[in-house]
């Protein structure tokens, strides 16, 4: 499963500073599943009056890997004594302890 392109973008958050300007936070992300990479385009825009006066745009990629293909990465790089601790009850994070 492939998804190269980025969904639609969607607002995450919007707050008025103390000048009266309003900012927005939103996002696009595209996953691809086969390179197990996610990114994410992220827009920042300030208005003031209704009027886009500035505008940021970033991008993060974050690749993530599977218990076992860390296990063997960490074995590769001779490390002993592999642990894993999941911090959470649906294995969203994992705390990894190992000795060189």
């Amino acid at each position: 499963m492939r998804s190269d392109q980025p969904d639609e973008w969607k607002q995450l958050a919007e707050v008025s500073r103390d000048d009266g300007a309003i900012v927005r936070l939103s996002e696009r992300i595209a996953l691809d599943y086969w390179e197990q990479l996610k990114t994410n385009y992220n827009k920042y825009e300030v208005y003031k009056n209704g009027k886009l006066i500035e505008l940021h745009e970033d991008t993060i990629q974050v690749r993530w890997f599977y218990e076992f293909e860390f296990e063997l990465m960490l074995q590769a790089a001779e490390f002993k004594d592999i642990a894993f601790t999941y911090v959470q009850a649906d294995r969203a994070y994992m705390m990894v302890s190992a000795r060189k």
